[in-house]
């Protein structure tokens, strides 16, 4: 579609999952072991780190950057990661509030934060997310928990948020 001197092309899958994939190394600030150096154009996002895709689309699947000694934030650009299916943060020293975005995840069945330092409300947005089936955010400092409904208690085949640090 063009607009006079602007031309205007849809985003395809792969290429949103790219620049979701920079905001969310973008937001961190220190990177000790050097895990995140392959997050750049000359690999295929798909062969960075961490990240599993799913072949036959080139959408990111699984996302694991466990135990790297990360610092910073998560992006609220990891709630464009559609095909997400799993999120695996724990152990680094990430902070502030976990993104409300995450849940826009609605294929999200992994979702563990554990033993980072996240501040704040966990979001509500969690307890929406159909497919969750392990839940961990212990050992973070969260001032206060949603209310989860029995339904979605029950649903998750693990739950753990009640350690605090």
């Amino acid at each position: 579609m063009s607009f006079g001197a602007f031309e205007c092309e849809a985003a395809t899958g792969s290429e949103i999952d790219r620049e979701a994939l920079l905001a969310i190394k973008a937001q961190i600030r220190k990177d000790p072991l050097g895990a995140l150096i392959s997050w750049n154009d000359t690999l295929p996002f798909c062969m960075w780190l961490g990240v599993t895709c799913i072949s036959r689309d080139q959408r990111v699947m699984f996302l694991d950057l466990s135990s790297l000694n990360l610092e910073g934030s998560v992006s609220p650009f990891i709630g464009n990661l559609s095909y997400l299916v799993g999120i695996n943060f724990q152990v680094n020293n990430l902070d502030g509030e976990i993104p409300h975005e995450i849940g826009n995840l609605f294929n999200l069945q992994l979702l563990n934060l554990s033993y980072n330092s996240f501040q704040g409300s966990i979001p509500v947005s969690i307890d929406s997310l159909p497919n969750l089936k392990v839940l961990w955010l212990n050992k973070n400092s969260h001032r206060k928990h949603p209310t989860f409904t029995w339904e979605s208690l029950f649903a998750y085949g693990s739950l753990f948020s009640s350690e605090q640090s």
